[in-house]
């Protein structure tokens, strides 16, 4: 153990359990996403937009409802500049989805965002994930969420398009105001 880890030991951001960043049962009970269309967020099949969405069918897949409570935890993180639960979760994300076994084909990069501390949150993502190589025909999109603000259209028309494109986009958390969702023990 290192002397920093025993004089700041890691602790659930939501059940306070000492030595985890997020414990396995907290992260057990954080509600899973349904497959939704990223563009009018309506239920699909696998995660892909409709074809009356986008002429170019892409895959954006979403781990789990952000409730308030989650968001506020997050938010402090974000804020002080701390990623290590976004990283935890994106990294569990990327093994669920088992996009971990090819992320050597991808292209690496982050969703934009309009808001500042997601931006700087997004790029950390995307580079510990891998490399931006634009010699790559796949492309992958990572972050915390796509924010109301941002147009996912615009996001895949600012990729240097090879034929055919081949884009995933990978969010921690699609956001919700549901009470219902709201971590509790």
């Amino acid at each position: 153990m290192k002397i920093i880890e025993f004089l700041f030991p890691k602790q659930c951001g939501f059940c306070s359990r000492v030595g985890f960043e997020i414990c396995p049962d907290c992260l057990k009970r954080l509600v899973t996403t349904l497959p939704t269309c990223c563009i009018c967020k309506r239920l699909n099949n696998g995660y892909w937009t409709h074809r009356q969405c986008l002429s170019t069918p892409i895959q954006c897949f979403t781990g789990w409802y952000m409730s308030e409570k989650i968001q506020n935890y997050l938010n402090r993180k974000k804020s002080a500049g701390i990623y290590s639960s976004h990283l935890l979760l994106l990294n569990k994300l990327i093994v669920r989805l088992g996009v971990d076994r090819n992320l050597n084909e991808y292209s690496i990069h982050q969703i934009v965002s309009t808001d500042i501390t997601t931006n700087r949150l997004n790029r950390y993502l995307a580079k510990k994930i891998g490399d931006t190589d634009l010699s790559k025909s796949h492309f992958l999109l990572i972050g915390e969420c796509i924010d109301r603000n941002t147009d996912v259209k615009q996001l895949i028309e600012e990729l240097p398009h090879r034929e055919p494109l081949i884009c995933k986009i990978i969010c921690i958390f699609e956001i919700t105001q549901s009470k219902d969702l709201n971590h509790s023990h």
